[in-house]
Formats: structure tokens, C-alpha cells, sequence
């Protein structure tokens, strides 16, 4: 109950904010238009375009849909820490009876969870659009296991894992720039796995897939084992002075 009281009271202070709205929003269209203009050109040239080349096009779509549960709560994750240390809303929250782990759970839901919804939703709307426009062919190449199984499996523990580096990092500092820059670094095994498909030395093939979330899945796990101790409600007002 608590943590769902803090994911409700990161929402609304979040659906107040218009910056933050207009930079969650931003970034799936772009990436869906990209998609959507790169494929319909593939089916303009039709037999024109070499296997390699779909290849290339199926990792760039895989790359540009799992960045947006990495990207997205970057901006949301480092304002609900530092953001609310600036603002003087985050010691009433300090002062309530609410353990570390449920506000490192609640903060980080909330943050997550909006992204994961418009991954799958900037998903869809990509199928959608490329079916209307590139025709049934290229859309078909979009519902292969190889392309909805990432995007769908792979998006919640991505962004988890790019939340909870930021909050161990605002933690620690004082700048919400500094703790996006950090976790960002997500992004660079993203695009190892990226590169790696691209040159067919991955192929994401479901037990691959299923593989990676479990890894995923690990390293969230020690990662909050990790910022829980570090999120001292003690000190880390005075700390961030």
C-alpha cells in the first residue's frame, strides 16, 4: 500500500510537470517515424534490398525500441530524488515511517513502469503504421519472434536497471544531469548487443532472449541490494548541501 502511495504521489507531481511530460512523449515519436520512413522505403525498393541490409534495419528497430525504457525515466528517476531535495518535498517523505527499500521501489515503478507502457505502445503503433503504409511484407518482418520478444520482454528490466543506477548515483550527488549521464550507460551493452546482431554474431532467438532478461533480471536484483544502503534517509539531506 505504501509503495503504491508513493508510485500515485510521483504521477501527479509528474502530470504537473510539462517539460517532463513533453520529454517523455518526444522521444517515442521520433524513434516510430524513423522506423516507420526507413521500412516503407525497404518496400519501395522491394527486391532491391539485400537480406544483410533487413538484417541491419531488424537491429536498428530492436536498438531504437529498447533505448526508450532506458532513456525515458532518466529525466523522471533523477528529479524524484534530487529534484525533490531542491524543492524541499522530499523530507516529508523522509520523515514518514515508510521504509528505504518502499521508497526505492515506489520512486523507481514510477519511473519505470510509464516507460515500459510507451515502449510496447511505440511498438504497436510502429506495426500499425508500417502495415498502412509499407504494406503486409514489411509489417510481417516487425511480428517476427526475433523483434516483438526483445521489445516486450526485455523493456521492464532495461528500464529498471537505468533507474536504479540513477538513484544510486542521486544519492550521491546533487546535479539530476550528472545522475542522467551515468545512467545512460546502459545504453553501452545495448549497443554491444546491437552490434553484435548486426554482424550476426547474436541471433535474438527466444532462449537468447530469455537468457539476457534472466541476466537482467540478476543484475536488478543486486543493484537494489546496493542502493538500498546507500540511500541513507539519515544524513543524505545534510549530505546534499
Amino acid at each position: 500500500m505504501r509503495v503504491r502511495a508513493i508510485i500515485y504521489k510521483e504521477w501527479e507531481e509528474a502530470l504537473r510537470n510539462k517539460l517532463l511530460l513533453y520529454t517523455s512523449f518526444t522521444p517515442p515519436l521520433v524513434f516510430v517515424g524513423i522506423m516507420v520512413v526507413m521500412l516503407r522505403q525497404m518496400a519501395r525498393a522491394g527486391s532491391a534490398v539485400p537480406p544483410q541490409a533487413q538484417a541491419v534495419v531488424s537491429a536498428q528497430f530492436t536498438l531504437f525500441l529498447l533505448m526508450i525504457p532506458v532513456i525515458l525515466p532518466t529525466v523522471m528517476a533523477s528529479y524524484s530524488i534530487i529534484g525533490e531535495k531542491t524543492s524541499r518535498s522530499l523530507e516529508p517523505l523522509l520523515a514518514t515511517p515508510v521504509t528505504v527499500t518502499e521508497i526505492m521501489l515506489g520512486k523507481g515503478l514510477a519511473a519505470t513502469i510509464p516507460a515500459v507502457l510507451e515502449t510496447w505502445l511505440a511498438y504497436f503503433l510502429t506495426v500499425l503504421l508500417v502495415r498502412l503504409l509499407a504494406g503486409p511484407t514489411a509489417a510481417a518482418l516487425l511480428v517476427a519472434p526475433g523483434f516483438w520478444l526483445p521489445v516486450l520482454l526485455l523493456s521492464p528490466p532495461m528500464a529498471g536497471l537505468g533507474v536504479l543506477l540513477i538513484m544510486i548515483v542521486s544519492s550521491r550527488v546533487n546535479d539530476p544531469r550528472a545522475a542522467q549521464q551515468i545512467g545512460a550507460l546502459v545504453i553501452l551493452p545495448l549497443l554491444g548487443l546491437f552490434l553484435a546482431q548486426m554482424f550476426g554474431r547474436v541471433k535474438m532467438t527466444p532462449p537468447v532472449v530469455g537468457a539476457v532478461f534472466a541476466g537482467l533480471l540478476v543484475a536488478n536484483y543486486l543493484l537494489l541490494k546496493v542502493a538500498v544502503p546507500l540511500f541513507q534517509r539519515e544524513t543524505i539531506l545534510t549530505r546534499w548541501k
